[in-house]
């Protein structure tokens, strides 16, 4: 009887290491898209050129490369790499508004304030919807509701953060918070929308992925 408990523990533990290995690619890989989306969506909204965002991509690969570093610090429980976290994203922020000219410099402060705004994201996030799903006016009033909540408990997870990074892989504490908080919109989402209109609000979420996956093999192809 020993010798089969000890055989079904052994088990056990194989496995969650096994999934534990296997599941720390995929988030690293899943936290990687959403960068990239993130750089996009302010090359969109400040209309930069080739060579402006060959430079932002380089100074994010600098900053993610420290970040990376800092955080293998963070087994010792000093503080020190905090502050060094800190201080690449403030090198990172200071080489983007560096490259950005004075009209550019002056959407992206306008943008930075309106993305502050629990409210202001969320309503812009519905409208998005909106028109994507063809969501009724009671939906989307429930959607802006949802995602107002949503934005703001985000938001007070890391309240010093700028817009771009406030959805940043944070510290092993907060990750599992920021994991909850996104489970429970998505079930307001999944309660709001149709059956058929969730599905496709998936494929669509799906198909951006593939498509940020696609230019990021363009880009090293040209490498």
């Amino acid at each position: 009887m020993k010798t089969i408990r000890k055989n079904i523990f052994v088990a056990f533990a194989t496995l969650a290491f096994a999934f534990a290995f296997v599941a720390a690619p995929l988030q690293a890989q899943k936290h990687q898209h959403h960068k990239g989306e993130k750089l996009e969506e302010m090359q969109k909204e400040l209309g930069l050129s080739e060579a402006q965002m060959e430079k932002v991509q380089a100074a994010a690969q600098v900053r993610d490369a420290k970040i990376k570093a800092a955080r293998q610090k963070m087994k010792e429980n000093s503080q020190e790499p905090r502050e060094e976290i800190k201080a690449a994203r403030q090198a990172f922020r200071s080489e983007v508004e560096a490259l950005l000219t004075p009209e550019q410099k002056a959407k992206h402060e306008a943008l930075k304030a309106e993305k502050k705004d629990p409210a202001k994201r969320a309503a812009k996030q519905a409208q998005k919807m909106k028109e994507h799903l063809a969501l009724s006016d009671s939906q989307t009033q429930k959607v802006e509701a949802a995602a107002t909540t949503f934005h703001q408990k985000m938001q007070a997870l890391n309240p010093d953060a700028e817009p771009e990074e406030d959805e940043d892989e944070e510290m092993g504490e907060k990750r599992a918070e920021r994991k909850a908080i996104r489970q429970a919109f998505d079930a307001e989402l999944k309660a709001i929308l149709t059956p058929e209109q969730y599905q496709k609000w998936q494929e669509h979420k799906a198909e951006k992925k593939d498509q940020m996956k696609e230019k990021r093999g363009k880009g090293k192809g040209k490498k």
